[in-house]
């Protein structure tokens, strides 16, 4: 990680700064990537979640392009998320 240096008139910053941000945006994406499969699998079942009962308000085929949605960011994130770890 790259040493970062603030110099402002009384404003005091440490010298190394990390962001560890990645470790929530892994679980927010691994949260998305399960709701998504799990959204596509309960649908053929009659059932759904209801924190994504709103998803199918617009139609199917509007339903099934936010729940690919879903999986492909919700992947992402989770794949991407905090390499380090």
């Amino acid at each position: 990680m790259a040493d970062i240096e603030v110099s402002l008139p009384g404003v005091s910053c440490p010298r190394n700064i990390q962001w560890n941000g990645g470790a929530k945006m892994k679980r927010i994406g691994r949260l998305m990537f399960v709701l998504g499969v799990g959204s596509i699998v309960l649908g053929f079942m009659n059932m759904q979640f209801i924190l994504l009962s709103w998803v199918d308000s617009w139609g199917p085929a509007i339903g099934w392009a936010i729940k690919i949605v879903f999986i492909v960011a919700g992947g992402a994130l989770w794949f991407l998320g905090n390499k380090n770890t």
